[in-house]
């Protein structure tokens, strides 16, 4: 990050996410608005069970352990490691889903795919798994979710798909 060198992050920041309100049990919807006590909850939870993340000695920020380095490297990596599946239905919770998939083996993320302007969940999702091997490992079983059989091919083929798609369209803005 510019003007941060040492790549610190606020924890009341974090703290006002809307996936750490969830969890911290907090309505704190701005980081002026987090408490001191949550900041230091937080600070003293990551110091416990964090491997990945250290937090600084006044207990207020986090950085990583180890630097990030290449970002461009690092999304190609993940992008290896993840799939696209489909299809669920549309009151599926990412944590039924994280759950579904664990089952099958290490996940480090699921992004549910939502509709641009209404935020609803389409019913499909990007899963990265911790390896490529796993994700591949995973592509090639037949799954099942409530009856349905899913659908999985690898992110950037399907990326590639929806590119292809765009460009078809008659009204397209990327024809030439």
């Amino acid at each position: 990050a510019e003007g941060n060198a040492e790549q610190w992050v606020e924890l009341n920041v974090i703290a006002a996410f809307i996936r750490m309100r969830a969890i911290l049990k907090t309505t704190a919807t701005s980081p002026d608005a987090v408490s001191e006590q949550t900041v230091s909850d937080l600070a003293e939870a990551l110091r416990k069970g964090s491997t990945a993340l250290t937090v600084s000695e006044d207990g207020t920020k986090v950085k990583r352990k180890t630097p990030l380095g290449d970002v461009e490297a690092a999304l190609v990596a993940a992008d290896k490691r993840t799939i696209f599946a489909a299809p669920f239905p549309y009151n599926a919770t990412m944590e039924q889903l994280t759950a579904f998939f664990e089952r099958q083996g290490p996940v480090a993320c699921v992004r549910l795919r939502r509709h641009l302007e209404s935020k609803d969940f389409r019913g499909s999702v990007f899963v990265e798994f911790g390896s490529e091997e796993t994700a591949d490992k995973v592509r090639a079983m037949e799954l099942e979710y409530e009856g349905a059989p899913i659908r999985m091919t690898p992110k950037s083929e399907f990326v590639e798909q929806k590119v292809a798609e765009r460009h078809a369209r008659t009204n397209s803005p990327y024809k030439k």
